[in-house]
């Protein structure tokens, strides 16, 4: 009987420790998601960086651009700090 009691205590622990990881790693993997418009972002500057896209010869349009990435940028880390 010793053993019997001994075995659902470990399994109890095990489910609940199983549980709380299982929590924890759902948290940190929502937490570190970034939103589409900051990946669409991130996609169009390493593009940039790599030399497989140009910037638009167009100045304002160019600056429309940069101007927008800031922008989203610049949103996403104010939740973040906030949240």
């Amino acid at each position: 009987m010793p053993v019997i009691e001994r075995a659902e205590i470990i399994s109890k622990t095990f489910a609940q420790q199983f549980t709380e990881r299982l929590m924890a790693k759902k948290k940190h993997e929502g937490s570190s998601r970034l939103p589409i418009p900051l990946q669409a972002d991130f996609a169009h500057l390493y593009k940039l960086a790599m030399g497989q896209l140009q910037l638009p010869k167009d100045g304002v349009h160019r600056v429309e651009v940069l101007a927008r990435m800031k922008e989203t940028i610049r949103k996403y880390m104010a939740t973040k700090t906030r949240g």
